[in-house]
């Protein structure tokens, strides 16, 4: 995700990767890590439950190039876990854990983003999570997430025991009283008219800004660049 100074629009998605993406000066990434045998195990289930693909089988799933080291690649264009440090550090790119949510996002606005909103409420929240579960808990589907997740595995120990830790230290002693502040009243006001209105200006107006950009990046033109879709 890329996060504009001030009032400006916040670019947010799949399609938002660190490593060829958007080169507008002020422009800051964040992104957030998920243990990735989770995260995989996950992402199975949501084709299953989500997708309608009840025949999908997961040993041939799994194999799919797409599925693998995921988050390394979106990060770094590559299955290196260095490639996607290198685009961390030098994007400067703010990353959080999705285990420590609140905790992550009170990094995010005190270091990166003072004008941040963080009031939020969980969306598509998976509503069972038992097939994700089997699939960690036996040994030879775990061991298939463990091969096809391998970059991923070494990018979350490092970001976890390395540069997470220097955010924390960063904001100071004070950190674990700012989340439960955060906590007892910091999350409220949601406004959920917001997340409708922001899903317009992602289809009508982003997404189109983000294709402009790309093509004059690549010295191309772009059809209905500036229209819906």
């Amino acid at each position: 995700d890329a996060l504009p100074h001030g009032d400006e629009p916040v670019l947010a998605g799949d399609r938002i990767v660190g490593y060829v993406d958007l080169e507008e000066p002020g422009l800051r990434y964040f992104t957030f890590l998920r243990e990735p045998l989770a995260t995989c195990a996950s992402r199975f289930q949501y084709q299953l439950d989500h997708r309608g693909k009840r025949g999908l089988v997961f040993e041939e799933w799994i194999g799919r190039d797409w599925v693998r080291n995921a988050q390394t690649r979106r990060i770094g264009g590559t299955e290196d876990p260095a490639d996607a440090l290198r685009v961390i550090e030098r994007r400067e790119m703010f990353v959080g854990l999705a285990e420590r949510f609140d905790e992550s996002m009170v990094l995010l606005k005190a270091l990166r983003a003072p004008d941040l909103d963080l009031s939020y409420v969980p969306v598509n929240v998976a509503r069972r999570s038992d097939l994700a579960k089997e699939l960690l808990a036996d040994p030879r589907s775990r061991a298939l997430l463990e091969e096809a997740n391998r970059a991923d595995l070494e990018l979350y120990r490092q970001v976890r025991e390395e540069v997470y830790p220097r955010l924390q230290r960063e904001f100071g002693p004070a950190l674990e009283e700012a989340v439960a502040a955060f906590r007892d009243g910091g999350r409220r006001g949601f406004n959920r008219w917001n997340l409708a209105r922001y899903g317009v200006k992602q289809r009508l107006l982003f997404r189109p800004l983000v294709r402009l950009s790309r093509a004059r990046a690549a010295g191309r033109p772009v059809e209905g660049a500036h229209g819906g879709g």
